[in-house]
């Protein structure tokens, strides 16, 4: 059976088509409709899976999971170790022509853009934050502040260069928290860095509140591994 444009009356060379080429991009073009034919919109809007086939699928994609299968099907996803350590090398160059102001433009502009919000940990902090020092700290790990290249988790609003920092005992093993100390310290802002963990000590209430009064902290190292 023959199919004949619906706009033009000229015969379509699909047989499923209801305009043809010319007319179908004129409206392609209008945004009236989508580069798909009537009975395939249909069939997408109407078409569900039965019981029996989503029981195949779930078996097949259980199966490349097992047989460590899944992955190798993506293509393009695996890099090598050389091509690695190009891509580090390519992204450090780029960053070292980029000036200091522009740098920190980007990085906040990345951070902005993502928003973020703060985590049940950083929740906590504020609430004790804000019952020691009302209204002098604010969470600022939203980019709104970036310092070396660094946002901080909390920042004093109160016209002292201090910042706070909350150490997820998961994304930051291995880390040295001295590390971010000095580079705060580089550009004149002091730096606490409370690990997670160490919410639930007492003595963490007593550091803060030393910390905010510019008393001297006892030397600590501690790295989590």
């Amino acid at each position: 059976m023959d199919n004949y444009c619906k706009d033009c009356g000229k015969k379509t060379k699909c047989q499923n088509s209801i305009r043809c080429r010319s007319c179908a991009a004129k409206e392609w073009h209008k945004g009236r409709i989508l580069p798909i034919t009537e009975k395939r919109r249909i069939w997408l809007n109407t078409f569900k899976h039965t019981s029996e086939s989503k029981a195949k699928i779930s078996e097949a994609l259980r199966l490349q999971w097992e047989n460590g299968t899944r992955h190798q099907n993506r293509k393009g996803t695996h890099c090598s170790e050389e091509h690695k350590e190009n891509m580090s090398f390519s992204i450090k160059q780029y960053w070292d022509k980029v000036s200091y102001e522009e740098r920190q433009k980007r990085i906040q502009k990345a951070l902005t853009f993502s928003k973020i919000k703060p985590n049940k940990c950083e929740k906590f902090l504020e609430t004790l934050l804000n019952k020691l020092f009302p209204e002098e700290y604010e969470w600022s790990g939203d980019g709104r502040i970036v310092v070396g290249g660094k946002n901080p988790d909390f920042t004093c609003v109160t016209g002292k260069n201090k910042f706070i920092e909350l150490y997820g005992d998961r994304w930051h093993k291995g880390e040295d928290p001295q590390d971010r100390i000095n580079i705060f310290n580089s550009y004149g802002y002091a730096c606490l860095v409370i690990w997670e963990h160490e919410l639930k000590e007492f003595n963490t209430i007593d550091r803060l509140i030393k910390f905010h009064q510019d008393l001297e902290l006892p030397k600590r190292k501690f790295i989590l591994k």
